[in-house]
């Protein structure tokens, strides 16, 4: 994992306040800024069940939990199933802000503002736009 690959989830999170609910969500959404952007694409994605899906995003997450950079909270979602909200850290505030003049940020950054006004619709639009959009 590079440094590219921790920044980008943190950059997103933080623009979409601070908070993103569901796996599905976050992956879409980080799918968004890459294909949507011109900064590169730190992870690579393969069609799944719900779209694009990055197993290095989910690994990514799993290790800014772990540095307590990004927190992931499960709580209950429909049908007895468990919905997680990646929520970024004082600490990872900290991290993202000392990386901001990284061109790798200041590049993205317009993509990832974009994009996050998404996080405020519901998964399933998202889902259907990403489709629509970017049919495998």
């Amino acid at each position: 994992m590079d440094l590219e690959q921790m920044l980008a989830p943190l950059q997103l999170v933080e623009a979409a306040g601070g908070s993103v609910s569901g796996r599905t969500k976050i992956q879409k959404l980080m799918f968004l800024v890459q294909e949507e952007g011109n900064s590169g694409k730190p992870f690579r994605y393969v069609a799944y069940d719900y779209g694009p899906y990055s197993k290095e995003l989910q690994n990514t997450l799993n290790v800014l939990v772990d540095l307590n950079l990004m927190e992931e909270k499960p709580a209950q979602g429909r049908e007895d199933s468990t919905v997680y909200t990646y929520q970024i850290t004082a600490p990872g505030r900290q991290f993202l802000a000392a990386s901001a003049a990284d061109p790798k940020v200041v590049s993205r950054s317009a993509t990832v503002k974009k994009v996050a006004a998404w996080n405020k619709r519901k998964v399933d639009e998202l889902i259907d736009y990403v489709y629509k959009t970017y049919p495998a």
